[in-house]
């Protein structure tokens, strides 16, 4: 049993990962067939499901820019001249949204006006207690893996 704190299920669908996953030497590129991650769906939820989730994530996202930048070119920038951003941020489930419209912004080619930026982070890419003891596990893994090469 390992030091981190990992749990089971975890432990069990990244086994059942690595006898997806092909590896081509000549390129270093790992490949996991697209059937895998439908195969680890929990009981009850289908691939058509997420999907429309997926899609309607995405809509809802660009919603949320295009209310942004309008709300920022109709509303708050005639009101307000002294701001040159707005930002919102806010979550869909326990995903995170971030977006900031800038009335104006430097950028190669010179000045561009009404500038988006956005980010969508799915609450698995956010530093969560797990995912860190990941990550500390495969550094002491691959540090493990560097001394007894080097001793050898």
């Amino acid at each position: 049993m390992s030091e981190f704190n990992i749990k089971e299920a975890t432990r069990v669908m990244a086994e059942s990962a690595k006898e997806a996953m092909t590896f081509d030497p000549s390129t270093g590129k790992m490949v996991l067939g697209d059937v895998w991650y439908q195969g680890t769906l929990p009981e009850g939820l289908d691939l058509k499901t997420v999907k429309k989730v997926q899609q309607h994530n995405t809509q809802a996202f660009n919603a949320l820019a295009l209310a942004t930048g309008e709300m920022a070119n109709e509303t708050i920038f005639p009101q307000n001249p002294q701001l040159q951003s707005v930002r919102l941020d806010t979550a869909f489930g326990s995903d995170r949204i971030g977006m900031t419209f800038e009335r104006q912004a430097e950028e190669a080619g010179g000045v561009h006006h009404g500038v988006f930026s956005g980010s969508y982070t799915t609450a698995a890419a956010r530093n969560n207690a797990e995912f860190k003891e990941i990550r500390q596990h495969l550094e002491a893994q691959a540090l493990a893996a560097v001394k007894e090469v080097a001793s050898s």
